[in-house]
């Protein structure tokens, strides 16, 4: 009766587990799409731009798009920089999500 006990204990935290990362595959595939979904943002002021946008740079295999060539050039003096904090935000995104759903 023990061992059925736990087979079902477990079987149930199994299920509870795969649950959890469908929930967290889920959130990402929606984040990606709302990312997809937003116009592209200047990284350093935030602006809506556009591709057209005559001021761009690339880093590291990436193209960047700015409202201005200040800012545009404010980018270039310190491009990890201001994707450093991008990252961090985004990884403080990730771990609120993850507290929320319990996984941390």
């Amino acid at each position: 009766m023990l061992l059925i006990a736990v087979a079902v204990f477990a079987l149930v935290g199994c299920q509870q587990a795969q649950e959890t990362v469908e929930e967290v595959q889920d959130t990402a595939e929606e984040m990606v799409e709302e990312v997809m979904d937003k116009p592209l943002l200047d990284p350093v002021t935030g602006a809506e731009v556009s591709e057209d946008s005559e001021w761009t740079a690339e880093f590291e295999g990436v193209t960047y798009y700015f409202s201005s060539e200040e800012s545009m050039n404010e980018f270039l003096e310190k491009p990890a920089g201001f994707l450093e904090e991008k990252m961090d935000e985004a990884k403080e995104k990730v771990e609120d999500m993850a507290k929320e759903l319990g996984t941390s």
